[in-house]
């Protein structure tokens, strides 16, 4: 088995390296530790170096037009860049009144192939309704075979690649399905014959290298998965699907310094890469760099982008930098996508600044951040109805009793403001600002005995940290 590894060609780039996929346990290329050593996260800092590379990534003024041979060359493109939405936008209607063309529905496979992960079985359909018009296209056929694999219909991949290849013995993304089909089942030599065949006809295809890194991924072989993305992005420099997937997979490998750049890469390549901008705006949120997470996630929504936890995360980060105009223009976008009980699923964002945070879902948490968003626009009486409904649901939630207090404060109404301090203060008694608040609210009635004493609690949280003794 071993010996087979040294019998790839030489002048391919790295093609020896996608045999340590078929070689468990050992890998024979060590994987570069600038890629996978995850480097300390810059928390709390809106840097300069976060908003100036977003800044620069999110103009496609320097992108360059390419001219296509054909439709079939540009919307194949289309795919590589990561332009799923332009994709499905020319293919889809077409699909569904039924006059599209073979690559059409393959290249609208693709783009489920490669947009997201749970996207494989509605690719699966889309290559067999399309080989129902078009039965004898080999392309839409070795992509459906790619699909199969994709979906893990091991036994469905290895008969449909069986089938192009006995029409087209060098179709390279049917020679690598029944490679990984041949190597599950146990035949490595005759997979890894297989696969040298693709990689001499074809080492840059798309397809093969998608596989490669699908077939490590699944196996858990981790750095035969970095191996193959250093591999594809060599052989194919302008995939920008190949940086965004690499992206996701550092992602959930809690390597987030270098997501981060794969993400970048893939927006260098194609600044309208949804996914990549959603995922670069949920790192900087992460890092705490509001700026940046903006300026990603604002192209992100205006590009059609409707992730829900996007979504939120942005109007929170317009929030926090104090963009309150648009705030109320994306909080009302949340409110309306959030609407649904099917929406309303407990996922709690956190406030930082409190010591003690209620659960609450991410409607409830958008009712709450566009009512501060109403407030400092001075739509007090929107504000004001949007936080009681909170209120009357959710009696003691945090943030939205803040903001009671300070609604309070703004209408003069000092009893109620501190009626609602008293109520945070029973939540949390370590927050020093709601006893200068509820001080300052205890002056303006006259009440200087009370506010005396709060002030002198605030005292006792600055020296000590603790509350005073009784």
């Amino acid at each position: 088995m071993r010996s087979a590894f040294y019998i790839f060609s030489a002048p391919l780039i790295h093609s020896a390296l996608v045999a340590s996929l078929f070689l468990p346990p050992f890998s024979a290329f060590p994987v570069s530790a600038a890629v996978n050593s995850p480097e300390p996260d810059a928390a709390g800092q809106d840097t300069a170096a976060d908003a100036k590379v977003t800044e620069l990534l999110l103009k496609s003024a320097g992108v360059k037009p390419i001219k296509y041979a054909d439709e079939k060359a540009r919307l194949l493109d289309y795919v590589h860049l990561g332009k799923f939405s332009d994709i499905h936008k020319i293919c889809d209607s077409r699909i569904a009144s039924g006059t599209a063309k073979a690559y059409e529905y393959q290249a609208s496979a693709l783009a489920w192939l490669y947009q997201i992960q749970q996207g494989s079985g509605k690719a699966v359909r889309l290559c067999e309704v399309g080989l129902e018009h078009y039965p004898d296209d080999l392309d839409l056929s070795s992509t459906l075979a790619v699909s199969y694999a994709r979906n893990l219909q091991w036994l469905a991949a290895l008969k449909q690649s069986i089938k192009v290849l006995d029409v087209d013995p060098k179709n390279v993304p049917a020679l690598t399905v029944k490679a990984i089909c041949l190597h599950r089942g146990g035949r490595e030599d005759a997979g890894l014959l297989l696969l040298r065949r693709g990689l001499a006809i074809d080492p840059g295809n798309e397809e093969m290298n998608m596989l490669i890194v699908f077939y490590a991924k699944i196996r858990h072989k981790r750095d035969d998965v970095y191996v193959a993305f250093d591999r594809w992005s060599q052989l194919n420099p302008r995939s920008a699907v190949s940086y965004a997937l690499r992206g996701e997979y550092q992602y959930d490998d809690s390597i987030q310094d270098a997501a981060m750049k794969s993400f970048q890469k893939a927006v260098s390549l194609n600044p309208e890469y949804v996914t990549a901008l959603y995922k670069m705006g949920k790192l900087y949120w992460n890092k705490q760099s509001w700026s940046a997470a903006c300026a990603a996630l604002l192209r992100y929504e205006k590009l059609g982008g409707h992730n829900e936890t996007g979504i939120v995360k942005l109007h929170d980060c317009l929030i926090r930098t104090k963009q309150y105009k648009e705030a109320v223009r994306i909080g009302e976008i949340a409110i309306e996508m959030l609407l649904g009980e099917s929406s309303r699923r407990e996922e709690a964002l956190g406030v930082p600044g409190f010591a003690v945070v209620r659960e609450s879902s991410l409607f409830v948490e958008s009712q709450v951040k566009l009512a501060i968003a109403y407030f400092y626009t001075g739509e007090i009486a929107k504000a004001t109805k949007l936080v009681n409904d909170v209120l009357k649901a959710h009696p003691d939630n945090v943030p939205a009793l803040d903001l009671s207090q300070k609604i309070a404060f703004k209408n003069q109404n000092y009893s109620s403001a501190i009626s609602t301090l008293s109520k945070l203060i029973v939540i949390d008694g370590d927050v020093q600002m709601w006893y200068q608040i509820r001080a300052e609210a205890y002056k303006k009635l006259g009440e200087t005995q009370k506010a005396q004493k709060d002030l002198a609690i605030v005292d006792c949280l600055d020296r000590t940290g603790r509350l005073p003794t009784q």
